[in-house]
């Protein structure tokens, strides 16, 4: 019995959630001639995650929802505003925020005409050191979520991101996935650990730059409290 009313308050949870984006889809496509993303675009497509032009540009628009998960993601990309390796924020209102949209191909498209090259590798690790300099884990590290264009990266979506003490945890690492690989779901987040899992099938193991990807594993790591990531993105 307690089973099925927690489902049906989850069910309602969800209606009320469905038509509160529904409202605000509204105001931002009359006002932004926008979009819900679809599969050709860089993002994960959702039912409150749009493209539409602000400023004469193409633009990410994401509306909060009644649990205002897009509150942490804010706080992170504010903090990490002085990078070239993360979007923008371009506004923010009381119902929504405006993102930068970040052109090119993700890291797995890269690859079906690319090789990985020694300019990208340094980037990432200075990404890296980036993040540990202010404490943040991504914590979803992944091909969709880094885009590469002219030779430059941009990693994207900071919606589990999150900052934390630099405390180590003694679990098994939670890698992301290789690529075709199924995600693999561990105790705690290591973003080293991500990108490394990532990129060593496309390069020699003795390459200097994985080597020192590989040094920052465990530098900096999140332990995992749940399924959810939004459960623990507060500040």
């Amino acid at each position: 019995m307690i089973h099925y009313l927690v489902a049906i308050y989850y069910r309602i949870i969800i209606i009320i959630n469905d038509l509160f984006n529904t409202s605000i889809y509204k105001k931002i496509k009359k006002e932004y001639q926008a979009i819900q993303l679809g599969k050709k675009h860089n993002y994960v497509s959702g039912s409150n995650v749009y493209l539409g032009k602000y400023l004469n540009e193409e633009v990410i628009i994401k509306g909060f929802d009644i649990f205002n998960l897009y509150k942490n993601e804010i706080n992170i990309l504010n903090i990490l505003n002085q990078s070239n390796f993360v979007p923008g924020i371009l506004k923010v209102s009381k119902k929504y925020f405006i993102e930068e949209y970040v052109d090119g191909q993700t890291f797995d498209e890269y690859l079906k005409e690319n090789m990985v090259n020694d300019k990208i590798l340094k980037q990432i690790i200075e990404y890296l050191d980036y993040l540990y300099s202010y404490k943040i884990v991504h914590r979803d590290i992944r091909p969709e979520n880094i885009i590469i264009n002219q030779g430059n990266i941009k990693v994207i979506d900071y919606g589990c991101a999150i900052k934390v003490d630099n405390k180590l945890f003694k679990f098994p690492l939670r890698v992301e996935k290789t690529l075709g690989e199924k995600y693999k779901n561990h105790d705690y987040w290591d973003d080293a650990s991500s990108f490394y899992n990532i990129l060593k099938p496309y390069i020699k193991d003795d390459n200097e730059f994985l080597l020192e990807i590989k040094k920052r594993e465990k530098r900096l790591i999140y332990e995992r409290e749940s399924w959810y990531c939004f459960f623990n993105s507060s500040l």
